[in-house]
């Protein structure tokens, strides 16, 4: 194998790692019903503000 194969065979594998960490990524996260990303940041924003304002 030279080494421009090389060059593209690992490059290959780490798009096909990337790939299948943004699938279990996105597999996780259908996990909770009802809580959007954005939903849920904002609900983090808030709560964290809350304790800003109360220390």
């Amino acid at each position: 194998m030279n080494a421009l194969a090389m060059f593209f065979a690992i490059l290959g594998a780490s798009y096909v790692s990337w790939l299948i960490m943004k699938l279990i990524i996105w597999i996780d996260d259908a996990d909770e019903p009802g809580c959007e990303k954005a939903q849920c940041e904002e609900t983090q924003y808030a709560e964290s503000e809350e304790r800003r304002r109360a220390a």
